[in-house]
């Protein structure tokens, strides 16, 4: 469907003063709903950082902020590596 084909409530404030039109068929005025819950904000999963998520590491899944504690984050989880004594 075009996007022009949908119907929409059209909104106008200028100098000429404020108008709302409808589309036929549908009620004005609006029946009133409530707000969902807000979410609350995840932050960084590194210790010791406190801003919020930004991106979340495609290799451990870890919330994080920066690219900074993108860095820590592969180094602090990476396996150490063991040397083999043969």
């Amino acid at each position: 469907m075009r996007r022009s084909n949908i119907p929409r409530v059209r909104y106008l404030n200028n100098h000429s003063g404020i108008c709302i039109s409808v589309p036929q068929g549908i009620q004005f005025p609006f029946h009133p709903e409530k707000a969902g819950p807000i979410k609350p904000v995840q932050r960084c999963g590194m210790e010791g950082c406190k801003q919020p998520k930004k991106y979340s590491c495609s290799k451990t899944g870890v919330p994080l902020c920066s690219l900074e504690c993108y860095k820590r984050n592969l180094t602090l989880r990476q396996p150490t590596k063991t040397a083999s004594v043969t």
